[in-house]
């Protein structure tokens, strides 16, 4: 059967289109998902509709200076994981060096992310030919795509990093870190 070269193309064309959508059209769509259960979250969130019971307290110990408790909780915005589970910030306080931070679960997205975390899983394990040892080239060309295609499944967003996470897990070597000065001040009439 012979095929004209426009419909050799036209093919072609096809057949790179859904190339492209297995490489990354999952990655958009769990990005969308994601981003559209965040935003649905959100808007029960600054509706209040939440179960007060539902809340979990984490407890985040700070070390500043002159910092005073708080008499009552705030309104804030972020979001956490825990070991895999996803959280939504709903309030906050400062009380006896401890930032208290009422959370609710978001269990959505902590399905959609294990969900998508699992289809990665099995499109990594269809790719392994049985019996076939993977070469150094066959390494260095995965190494080199999946630094070039971001292949964490949080990659739209992996920028956005949570300053709290990253202040809470360095909290004990920064404080058990003291900071004396080298000598005494200069006199200032010399």
């Amino acid at each position: 059967m012979y095929l004209t070269p426009a419909v050799r193309k036209l093919t072609a064309i096809a057949l790179i289109c859904l190339l492209c959508f297995n490489w990354y059209g999952y990655r958009i769509v769990i990005h969308y998902l994601g981003t559209s259960i965040d935003a649905s979250l959100q808007a029960q969130l600054d509706r209040n509709q939440y179960d007060e019971k539902e809340l979990i307290e984490l407890r985040v110990p700070i070390n500043l200076p002159y910092i005073t408790d708080w008499s009552e909780f705030e309104v804030y915005e972020g979001e956490t994981t825990i070991n895999g589970e996803h959280y939504r910030y709903v309030k906050r306080k400062v009380v006896n060096g401890e930032l208290i931070l009422l959370c609710v679960p978001n269990k959505n997205k902590t399905q959609l992310k294990k969900a998508g975390q699992e289809y990665y899983k099995q499109v990594a394990e269809a790719q392994q030919v049985p019996g076939k040892k993977t070469s150094a080239k066959d390494n260095l060309v995965k190494t080199f795509s999946s630094d070039l295609a971001c292949f964490d499944e949080n990659w739209p967003s992996a920028f956005n990093c949570s300053a709290l996470s990253f202040f809470a897990a360095q909290q004990p070597a920064l404080s058990s870190q003291a900071i004396t000065p080298p000598a005494q001040p200069p006199d200032g009439n010399a």
